[in-house]
C-alpha cells in the first residue's frame, strides 16, 4: 500500500472514531456496559471501546504493520 493510501485510510478511520462518539450517545442500548464511571452522568462503555480500536487500528496502518 503507498504512503498516500495508508494516511487516507488512517485519516478515515481516526474521523470514524471520532464520529463514534456521539453517535453512540443517540441511542443508549447501544452502549453496553460501563467499564469506568467518571462521573454521575459519564462513563466510558464498551461502545467506546470501538474508537479506542479504530485509533490503534490507525496508528497500525500508518505504521506499515
Amino acid at each position: 500500500m503507498t504512503r498516500r493510501r495508508r494516511w487516507t485510510l488512517a485519516g478515515l478511520m481516526t474521523a470514524a472514531a471520532v464520529a463514534w462518539v456521539p453517535l453512540n450517545n443517540l441511542d443508549k442500548r447501544v452502549e453496553g456496559p460501563k467499564l469506568l464511571v467518571l462521573s454521575q452522568n459519564h462513563a466510558v462503555t464498551t461502545a467506546d471501546l470501538l474508537s479506542v480500536a479504530l485509533v490503534l487500528g490507525a496508528v497500525a496502518v500508518v505504521r506499515g504493520s
